[in-house]
């Protein structure tokens, strides 16, 4: 092939088959799209993630807020079209596999990009997440975009290529606090290989997440009942509560 990069088309292409699917048969608002679109509403009347299941509202803070707010901006520019919506979540899936392919392209050439690219285009999980609105898809092109940052970052023990990283982590985190599993991983793989600037490089790790979070469960402790109700959620979907 005289241009192996062309490589990422057939991924994109393999992808963009199977969303096929679901764009010409899922016509509605599933549950969560239609819970994201209320507080997107609610956002952009009260600039508070408000989910109007009862006449007195309840702010949807069970998840870091990021997705809520930037569903709330987009629908405002650009109208509540669920179909669009919807699309964009499909590019930034596009984006991830782009993404995927250029960190294995890099690291072992272009039939390893195909290769890593492909197996992600193909996955079902990411596949039926990558239609609807939700903000797992978003998560995931941020932290592939973090790993394409640490990944120079390994080379060239950068600060810039660093910072990059650390704010593409506490993009992920801000999206959906799961994504803190990474952020650990991270920082005790930073600890591991950095020299003689370790501890300034830490903190560009550490610092800015740290501050998306004490935002985050600061707002969460401001309503009454809302902070228990929330660990109380996070116990029971690891089993703590059983």
């Amino acid at each position: 092939m005289r241009n192996p990069k062309l490589l990422i088309l057939a991924p994109l292409v393999l992808f963009l088959a199977w969303q096929l699917v679901p764009i010409t048969t899922v016509n509605i608002a599933q549950y969560d799209e239609a819970i994201y679109l209320d507080v997107a509403r609610s956002i952009q009347r009260t600039g508070l993630p408000i989910r109007t299941i009862d006449p007195e509202g309840r702010l949807l803070l069970d998840q870091t807020p990021l997705y809520p707010y930037a569903l709330s901006l987009m629908t405002a520019v650009f109208g509540d079209d669920l179909r669009l919506s919807r699309l964009v979540t499909v590019a930034f899936a596009l984006g991830t596999i782009a993404l995927v392919f250029k960190i294995a392209e890099r690291r072992r050439g272009p039939l390893a990009g195909l290769v890593a690219a492909s197996l992600l285009a193909a996955n079902p999980f990411f596949n039926l997440y990558s239609y609807f609105i939700r903000m797992e898809v978003f998560m995931c092109f941020f932290l592939v975009l973090a790993t394409f940052f640490l990944d120079r970052y390994e080379e060239s023990l950068r600060d810039r290529t660093l910072v990059a990283g650390s704010l593409a982590i506490t993009t992920a985190v801000m999206l959906k606090v799961i994504a803190v599993t990474y952020w650990g991983a991270a920082v005790l793989w930073v600890a591991w290989i950095a020299k003689g600037s370790r501890v300034r490089h830490l903190l560009w790790l550490i610092a800015p997440t740290m501050v998306g979070l004490a935002i985050w469960l600061g707002g969460s402790l401001l309503v009454p009942g809302r902070f228990e109700a929330m660990a109380a959620r996070w116990q029971g979907a690891i089993g703590l509560n059983a």
